[in-house]
């Protein structure tokens, strides 16, 4: 009887190590799971302020902001037309609506690159930016006497 005991007691015991085991296993992969995540996370912020240490982050910084948008003033000194097919251009339709024109329509032709737009359509664009809508060049506006530019140049 005691050496069954002693037998069993052996068995219980090596069970009771491999169930502790196990968990310490799955303890351990979990917190390597976790830490794998963090590295991979901070991987970014350490390359990128790695990147910033040459030339003083030159090449990383962003990007000027463009400049606002035209005023009502500066949007009433832009010349508009009607359209009509015999005058017609190259452009038939409106690249910020994607309408066609039509005969009557109120048109306005950017000074600097030409392009064509309905009125209503490129002075809502001009009011919060202060480029073509097409070729993304400034719009510059010129009053009758003197040249005042309606968009800030940096």
């Amino acid at each position: 009887m005691i050496i069954t005991r002693k037998l069993l007691d052996a068995e219980n015991s090596t069970q009771i190590v491999a169930d502790h085991s196990l968990d310490l296993a799955l303890i351990v992969l979990g917190f390597t799971i976790l830490i794998l995540i963090a590295a991979w996370r901070w991987r970014a912020v350490i390359f990128r302020e790695w990147m910033m240490s040459f030339n003083g982050g030159a090449h990383l910084a962003a990007a000027p902001p463009p400049p606002p948008g035209l005023k009502n003033a500066a949007l009433q000194l832009l010349p508009s037309s009607t359209y009509t097919a015999e005058v017609a251009r190259d452009t038939k339709d409106c690249a910020i609506c994607l309408a066609e024109f039509s005969d009557g329509d109120l048109t306005r032709a950017l000074p600097q690159c030409g392009h064509l737009f309905h009125v209503i359509c490129v002075d809502k664009w001009l009011k919060s930016h202060s480029s073509c809508p097409s070729c993304r060049q400034l719009v510059t506006v010129f009053s009758n006497s003197s040249a005042t530019a309606a968009s800030q140049k940096a």
